[in-house]
């Protein structure tokens, strides 16, 4: 009996094309692998890798990262969603918020290495942003942004009570030490079409100003910004910022050393040469540029 099943066996075989048993076993192994893989990271506790993550960054800082959410989407990372960043001393208000985060940490942060690598995107103030974030030494961030609408960032109010609008972009490296003051990077900024609007300052109402375009770089070292220079070329004015922002927490506080230079466009109107006149103590400079001082804090800016 075993040897005529052997024989059926036999020519069977020759009947199955050669390797299609080897096939077959691969393509089962290789099936039950994507299907393990697919309940393991359903049943991962993704939360932990992101609390993980949140620590690693926060470490040794004040700083607190808070979020509603996290999900896996596959390709994109870890999402996380109504993201939070509040600032040392600055428990009443968000520094920063977003509507949505998708972190990448690096492959070493699952060979137990920490997660100290990670890449991210983001959707905040109606903008996109990118960058990583590197704490395998000191902390180093690169961080892109583009197409932030002026008017869903509620601490612009901090410097001008205004309406606000144009699209805000730039870049921004920075490399953290222990405090503040060896805090060191730089970068750059640009506007387009950005107007101020209904905008009042010290008990002057401002004329509305709309700028077509801006653009300046900055840099960080010893506790302070360094605004070399943000140019802003207008419909009624064009306008550069110069000085220096001493870093302080909360953010608020830091104080602010400045000049201010604005030229009136010669036939827009003679609302923002009137004003701009006023604050000059009635006096008209000879060049036709005038200069102001901008002093006080980042929440209570005064210019003289």
């Amino acid at each position: 009996m075993a040897s005529i099943i052997g024989s059926v066996l036999a020519r069977l075989g020759r009947l199955v094309p050669r390797g299609a048993f080897q096939r077959a076993t691969m393509g089962y192994v290789a099936y039950t692998l994507v299907l393990f893989l697919a309940f393991f990271l359903y049943t991962f506790p993704h939360e932990l890798v992101v609390h993980g993550i949140v620590a690693r960054l926060t470490r040794g800082s004040d700083w607190r990262i808070l979020y509603r959410e996290v999900s896996l989407v596959p390709w994109a990372g870890y999402r996380i969603d109504e993201l939070r960043l509040q600032a040392p001393g600055n428990a009443s208000a968000p520094s920063f918020r977003a509507d949505r985060v998708s972190l990448r940490p690096a492959v070493q942060s699952f060979l137990g290495k920490g997660f100290s690598v990670v890449s991210f995107d983001a959707r905040a103030y109606g903008g996109e942003l990118s960058g990583s974030v590197d704490r395998s030494a000191n902390a180093i961030a690169d961080v892109r942004w583009r197409d932030v609408d002026l008017g869903r960032v509620p601490e612009l109010d901090l410097l001008i009570d205004a309406d606000w609008q144009g699209k805000f972009g730039g870049e921004l490296h920075l490399e953290s030490g222990e405090s503040l003051q060896v805090l060191k990077g730089g970068g750059r900024l640009e506007l387009r079409n950005a107007a101020l609007v209904q905008a009042t300052a010290q008990g002057f109402k401002i004329p509305d100003l709309h700028f077509a375009s801006g653009e300046g770089q900055f840099e960080i070292k010893a506790g302070r910004i360094e605004i070399s220079g943000l140019k802003l070329s207008g419909t009624e004015a064009d306008a550069e910022l110069r000085g220096q922002i001493y870093l302080r927490a909360p953010a608020s506080d830091s104080v602010v050393n400045g000049t201010l230079s604005v030229r009136p466009i010669p036939g827009a109107g003679s609302t923002v040469d009137q004003l701009l006149t006023v604050m000059n103590r009635n006096q008209r400079p000879p060049g036709g540029t005038f200069t102001y001082a901008l002093y006080g804090t980042i929440g209570r800016i005064r210019i003289r």
